[in-house]
């Protein structure tokens, strides 16, 4: 049943003894419940009275044994004498309910707690796109006191310790969700919720890092100088990057280290975390290689592939792909004497002999 808008005053009696009546619509324009307005309505199930009742005359709920509680906020100024078998009060300490309800010795409960705040983070959408909607539980300790409507709001904040003002919690958790347009960088977010009664709660989540930048690299090398040993190169990230094949990563996830051998030009992909990627080009030419003699095409071992290779030198005539130079050349010369030539093919032909 609903009452109509306007009334102020439900008067003494007027429901008393409605063993049909199962539910009641109060409206906010109600003040005050005359005595015995609802005693022994045995079927009413469920009454939620207005803020702006400020009394409540004596034995207005007896006999309503299917009512398990009755709510009363901080406007109650009088509260009338009740019989025992009446619904439990819920109040918070020190109000005017409470009194009353102490002094009539009628059953009450305190609530001070506000509600229950569940950022479900375990259902939280990756941080690598840019929108996330977050389902968020809230519910009060006591259903009958219950979580005040238009109440339940959220902020971001750069902060997981420093609570933000009531003022700046301005955006609506609608339908138990939060989507959010993510923002560069480690936010968190701070939920707040009142119930019925007044008491306020927040909850934080966990942290949020949306990263979309790449890292920004450095590499060194060990040396610019010519050697003949190795060189080792260094990539340092300005974040935690991840493991790359063949380098050794640091500690704290920022240093690349590896070390060449041979002269080298190589491009490497750096990635952070969040999978951000950047390359670097690799450049090491200051090497001096360790020339074998007899190993012509620098496979560290000496075979009759060499063999031909030099055959094909000492043959090539007007074929330029078949002659050595450089390094190839310098590696052909086996007897050391400045020259290649068929003295060479000799000595090579035994040590592969050597070898077999």
């Amino acid at each position: 049943m609903k009452i109509p808008e306007g009334i102020t005053t439900i008067s003494a009696n007027i429901f008393s003894g409605c063993s049909s009546l199962t539910s009641v619509q109060i409206p906010e324009s109600v003040k005050s419940i005359e005595a015995l307005a609802f005693s022994e309505c045995s079927s009413l199930t469920s009454i939620e009275i207005p803020e702006k009742v400020t009394e409540i005359g004596s034995n207005a709920f007896r006999g309503c044994s299917n009512i398990k509680g009755i709510l009363l906020g901080e406007n109650i100024i009088n509260v009338g004498a009740s019989s025992n078998d009446v619904p439990i009060i819920y109040t918070k300490r020190n109000s005017m309910a409470h009194k009353c309800a102490e002094e009539n010795e009628q059953g009450y409960i305190l609530d001070e707690k506000g509600p229950d705040i569940n950022i479900l983070t375990d259902r939280i959408i990756t941080n690598q796109r840019q929108t996330v909607t977050i389902p968020v539980e809230v519910k009060d300790n006591y259903e009958i006191v219950g979580v005040k409507e238009g109440t339940i709001k959220y902020t971001i904040s750069d902060s997981n310790t420093q609570a933000p003002s009531d003022e700046e919690f301005i955006n609506d958790v609608i339908d138990g969700k939060i989507t959010y347009e993510m923002q560069e960088g480690k936010k968190y977010i701070w939920i707040r919720a009142e119930d019925n009664l007044g008491n306020v709660a927040t909850a934080v989540s966990e942290e949020f890092n949306l990263d979309t930048i790449a890292p920004q690299v450095e590499v060194s090398y060990s040396t610019k100088e010519e050697i003949e040993g190795n060189v080792t190169v260094e990539i340092q990230a300005n974040e935690e990057i991840q493991k790359v094949e063949g380098w050794t990563i640091s500690s704290d996830k920022k240093t690349l280290t590896k070390e060449y051998s041979e002269n080298t030009e190589e491009t490497v992909s750096v990635k952070d975390i969040a999978g951000n990627e950047t390359t670097v080009q690799i450049s090491i030419q200051n090497i001096i290689q360790q020339i074998k003699k007899g190993d012509i095409n620098f496979d560290d071992k000496i075979d009759i592939t060499d063999v031909i290779l030099l055959k094909r030198h000492l043959i090539a005539e007007n074929r330029t792909n078949w002659i050595l130079t450089g390094d190839n050349l310098e590696a052909a010369d086996m007897n050391e004497n400045g020259k290649v030539d068929i003295s060479d093919l000799l000595l090579l032909k035994r040590e592969v002999a050597q070898n077999i």
